[in-house]
């Protein structure tokens, strides 16, 4: 394999990771702006306070993918270096052998440092998105007082007060299968 082809496979390896991690920012973002939008009026109750620690999760999911990119960075930052000293062409090229040779090491282990901590980062974003998506969709699929009273629950039956609350709706009602069945029968 020629070095062009090496470099190749090195930037599309480097951008599917870049495009899995912003993919992963983007669905924590969406996961704690949608509980936020969607128990904006709710009461507190124990499914709140569950969906309370699946948005922190989500939010802890996004700074992991914040600090992923800030290390991977740091790492690439460091390797350019790495490849300035060996090339000797680095602004503070060190003159003498032992020195160069102490720089070199110090840049190896601060690479090796920065892309350690960037794969940590990595594996917590999409474990904690992860895990706070189980704890959403525990709190959707558990209520023991009955399905009108848990603030996530779609489609509930039965009775309710008249000072109950309507459910929040985690997904598509009857009217939106109506509209949409509707509207793909006029294509």
């Amino acid at each position: 394999m020629s070095e062009s082809e090496l470099t190749h496979l090195h930037q599309l390896h480097r951008s599917s990771q870049e495009q899995a991690c912003y993919f992963l920012l983007a669905a924590a973002a969406s996961a704690v702006a949608f509980a936020v939008q969607k128990t904006g009026d709710a009461t507190l109750s124990w499914q709140l306070m569950v969906l309370g620690v699946a948005t922190a999760l989500w939010g802890g999911s996004f700074f992991c993918g914040v600090k992923h990119l800030q290390f991977v960075q740091a790492a690439l930052h460091s390797n350019y270096a790495l490849l300035q000293l060996a090339k000797g062409v680095h602004p503070k090229q060190p003159s003498h052998l032992q020195e160069f040779q102490i720089a070199t090491d110090v840049t190896r282990e601060w690479v090796g440092r920065h892309s350690s901590k960037a794969g940590v980062y990595s594996t917590w974003q999409l474990r904690l998105l992860l895990i706070g998506s189980i704890f959403f969709f525990g709190v959707a699929c558990t209520d023991d007082r009955g399905a009108n009273q848990c603030p996530l629950t779609t489609g509930c039956s039965g009775t309710s007060s008249p000072s109950a609350r309507p459910p929040l709706s985690l997904g598509v009602g009857r009217q939106d299968e109506d509209r949409f069945s509707r509207s793909a029968r006029h294509r």
